[in-house]
């Protein structure tokens, strides 16, 4: 609760001033109102249909098991690799992306964790999210 100098508080800097309290009202006569728009205003929009033959892309559920134990930044190359190798496609996803001449390698990756060694945690990350988009998208 924020505290002002009274107004009618005269003492000198040497000694400690009185303070009167703000009170701020609640707002709780607002929220109903404000909740009110806002829910009519979602409710209130037409609604849409959506094509009969809609694809969404599925990304695979490894990609976020491996998403999750990149966070951890104690996570060991087997750790990381071990959802990537459930997935062959994209374990052969991910060695193509690496083994391309893009990347500037002299020698060629054979395993996932290797690759994660080379690359390191964050860079796989990106490569496996892409792959798996890719992937996803291109279907």
């Amino acid at each position: 609760m924020p505290f002002l100098p009274s107004e009618s508080s005269s003492e000198s800097s040497s000694q400690s001033s009185s303070f009167r309290a703000i009170v701020i009202p609640a707002a709780s006569h607002v929220w109903p109102t404000a909740l009110a728009f806002v829910g009519g205003a979602l409710t209130n929009r037409p609604h849409l249909e959506l094509p009969h033959r809609l694809k969404l892309p599925v990304v695979p559920q490894s990609v976020f098991v491996f998403t999750s134990i990149a966070e951890d930044p104690e996570a060991s190359p087997q750790e990381l690799a071990a959802p990537i190798e459930a997935d062959p496609t994209l374990s052969l996803e991910l060695l193509r992306q690496i083994n391309s001449i893009g990347t500037g390698l002299r020698q060629r990756v054979a395993s996932v964790p290797q690759a994660i060694t080379l690359f390191g945690p964050r860079r796989t990350k990106t490569l496996v999210l892409s792959c798996a988009l890719q992937n996803a998208t291109s279907g």
